[in-house]
């Protein structure tokens, strides 16, 4: 069930890190996707 939830996660977020990645010194790109991970985590489950 862990295993399905990041991969639901990673392909939610991908687009976003995409973006921020490209646009971004890769320090400043992995801190981002860090914050961005831990933004959709608190995020409530979808029912």
């Amino acid at each position: 069930m862990a295993k399905a939830a990041e991969t639901t996660e990673a392909a939610a977020l991908q687009p976003l890190l995409d973006r921020l990645a490209a646009g971004l010194p890769p320090e400043r790109a992995r801190l981002a996707a860090g914050l961005a991970r831990a933004a959709y985590r608190r995020l409530p489950a979808e029912q």
